[in-house]
């Protein structure tokens, strides 16, 4: 096996590690803002910002990699394909289940990162409504008197002049 090679193996290694960090890291931030837990969501926060740069120091590794060995870093996922494939077929394997976890963990990540984009957007919804109820700004949403009836006297108004 070649020093190229073998690099090629050992950068995709790096970065499917760090990865694989990042998707832990969303899976604690996910458990934090489900919780509503404020101390946990700040260290989760420094761990998420620390994963996405491990993140973006092995994939620049890997564009310098493809980069020295003279492939076009303007389409990475073709470029790291063909230098597989040109591979000798011991590495080749290697390298492609390398690839192909990477892969996976960052369409991994990008779900993650989504559906904690989505539970932020719905807290944040939440806050606002109620900040809107409680400061009298809310647009909507009838107030019901003990008897189960519309009572609009109250509408317009902050709760703390009710």
């Amino acid at each position: 096996m070649s020093y190229q090679e073998t690099e090629l193996r050992l950068v995709l290694r790096r970065n499917v590690e760090s990865a694989e960090h990042l998707k832990v890291v969303l899976s604690d931030e996910r458990m934090a803002l489900t919780k509503r837990d404020s101390d946990a969501l700040e260290v989760t926060a420094a761990a998420k910002t620390a994963a996405s740069e491990q993140v973006a120091a092995a994939w620049d590794e890997l564009l310098s990699w493809l980069r020295s060995a003279g492939l076009d870093t303007d389409t990475p996922g073709s470029s790291v394909a063909a230098a597989i494939e040109a591979a000798p077929p011991s590495t080749r394997v290697e390298c492609a289940a390398e690839w192909r976890a990477f892969t996976q963990a960052a369409a991994d990540i990008a779900a993650a990162n989504q559906a904690n984009g989505r539970i932020l957007a719905i807290a944040r919804q939440t806050a606002t409504q109620v900040l809107d109820i409680l400061s009298g700004t809310s647009d909507g949403g009838a107030v019901y008197d003990d008897g189960g009836t519309v009572d609009r006297t109250r509408g317009g108004r902050s709760i703390t002049e009710i």
